[in-house]
């Protein structure tokens, strides 16, 4: 979990930093918009997991506690699919593909200004 969390900051991050700098790295932006397919499941597992592991130790605190790991454990799907299916809305957006179901917006209206590496 960490390790996929640890890599979507690093790309993301990465990749605000340089377009701070007007700087536009091609790979860095496919990245950005690319890696979350896999790494957005694997992190919501490695937290889910973790929840899943520490429900007998949050029942021995208090049952309420118990209780609220499952409330927010049962929230999770529905939050993945908002951020997974935006986030592939996106990545048409920025790298094109099939026409999203809004007409194609710029991205950015100082790209033309960007260098380009």
């Amino acid at each position: 979990m960490v390790l996929a969390w640890s890599i979507t900051e690093c790309v993301r991050y990465s990749h605000y930093a340089l377009g701070i700098l007007n700087i536009e790295v091609y790979a860095l932006l496919y990245l950005r918009y690319t890696l979350f397919y896999v790494l957005y499941p694997a992190g919501v597992t490695g937290e889910l997991l973790e929840m899943w592991a520490a429900l007998p130790h949050a029942a021995a605190l208090h049952p309420a506690l118990r209780a609220f790991l499952l409330l927010n454990m049962s929230g999770y799907p529905p939050v993945l699919y908002k951020l997974y299916t935006h986030m592939i809305y996106q990545r048409r957006k920025v790298l094109g593909g099939s026409s999203p179901t809004t007409p194609k917006a710029s991205v950015d209206s100082g790209s033309a200004r960007k260098k380009k590496l």
